[in-house]
């Protein structure tokens, strides 16, 4: 799954920092692309949507955001400010592709509550999954970067309990040691992301 289009949005909240480094580059990548862009050394550091050790790369831990539920506006469920995994009973769920990140947690939560969902399509891309839940074809468990950029297309999200976590980190290039302005960023990137939690888990 490529990283969520609306990873950007939050990387855009710290541009003000980002303006003030000489000849910038922050990489938000997907997995393809990831070694390569990362092992350009004029790159500060990238941020990658899993938490998994790269080899000797040096990663900087970001605070871990919980997926939300996303329903087509009007749906039954809107009406409610949390879902859990009954309220999911025999309704068409767009899942995730077998083997992508999460797909197995989110498989997890509804066997637990023996929840039928009807599984009829699946896809790795967030957004074609944001797209087709915006059309009507069936509802969804979603990383919360994505879902805000579809709250405009159609596309309604809530609450989901029990949480499944959405983790990714920050990734420096090699060969270097992480720069003191390249720090300041993340740590200021993890600042906005602990904020974004408290609001999704606040809802």
């Amino acid at each position: 799954m490529p990283c969520p289009v609306g990873l950007p949005s939050v990387v855009a909240s710290i541009k003000h920092q980002i303006a003030t480094c000489e000849k910038p580059r922050v990489v938000v990548s997907a997995p393809i692309q990831f070694l390569g862009t990362i092992s350009t050394l004029a790159t500060i550091f990238n941020i990658r949507y899993q938490r998994r050790k790269e080899g000797s790369l040096t990663t900087a831990a970001c605070p871990a955001l919980p997926r939300v539920a996303v329903l087509p506006a009007g749906h039954r469920l809107a009406s409610k400010a949390t879902l859990e995994p009954g309220d999911f009973e025999n309704e068409t769920f767009i899942s995730l592709s077998a083997g992508s990140s999460g797909r197995h947690l989110i498989d997890q939560a509804f066997s637990r509550n023996d929840v039928r969902r009807i599984l009829r399509v699946e896809t790795t891309l967030s957004e074609i999954m944001c797209g087709l839940v915006s059309s009507g074809l069936g509802v969804a468990i979603c990383d919360p970067f994505t879902a805000r950029e579809f709250e405009s297309r159609g596309v309604v999200a809530r609450r989901f309990l029990p949480r499944i976590d959405f983790d990714f980190a920050a990734v420096f290039p090699p060969q270097r040691r992480p720069s003191p302005v390249a720090l300041e960023l993340v740590e200021t990137l993890q600042h906005a992301l602990v904020k974004m939690d408290n609001e999704l888990s606040s809802t």
